[in-house]
């Protein structure tokens, strides 16, 4: 008799029959990476950020706010679209297309732009006054080949939309607030 008996996977499609014939370790690999699940808010959340990543330059550019409970799918969409915009290195520079910063915990205008910073991998002095990091954080992106149009400061009331239902949902900018959803009513913490 057999060791490892021969099983039937004609039920599943083809590409779920290769992954089954795996060996365990790398099934339990797969399992726990990160899965893109492209169900119709997250569609059209993306939809909306290529919109505005193909926006042309002008002086107030559009922007969108993400809403939604936790582990709604916000940060996936976001790694998505950073991952269909990868960052390009060409001799004397470095093109980051898409940055994306985790806001800290306790956000502070500071720690803002020491965490931009960080992402686009400035070097970073002790004792930083504000204003130079300002500067610096709106300066780098076009020398790091973001352009003028990825380095300028988007100002404006952002698009504000319930990840759950695609609702609209009113919300403070640049604050740590709760934020109530005028379609379903759930309040999120941003």
């Amino acid at each position: 008799m057999d060791e490892f008996p021969v099983i039937n996977l004609s039920h599943l499609m083809p590409a779920a029959q290769g992954l089954a014939r795996l060996s365990a370790a790398e099934r339990i690999q797969r399992i726990r990476a990160d899965c893109w699940i492209g169900y119709p808010r997250a569609v059209e959340s993306l939809n909306r950020l290529e919109t505005l990543f193909a926006w042309q330059n002008k002086q107030r550019m559009p922007n969108l706010l993400l809403v939604g409970p936790t582990n709604n799918g916000k940060s996936m969409i976001i790694e998505k679209f950073r991952r269909t915009h990868p960052t390009t290195s060409s001799d004397d520079q470095e093109h980051i297309p898409v940055l994306c910063v985790q806001m800290p915990s306790e956000p502070s205008v500071t720690r803002f732009y020491v965490a931009l910073l960080v992402a686009m991998g400035a070097p970073l002095r002790s004792r930083q006054r504000l204003p130079e990091m300002e500067q610096l954080a709106l300066s780098l992106p076009r020398r790091v080949g973001g352009g003028e149009k990825r380095g300028r400061s988007r100002t404006g009331a952002p698009d504000c939309r319930c990840v759950r239902c695609g609702g609209r949902a009113r919300a403070a900018f640049m604050t740590r607030r709760n934020v109530r959803c005028r379609s379903c009513g759930n309040c999120h913490c941003y």
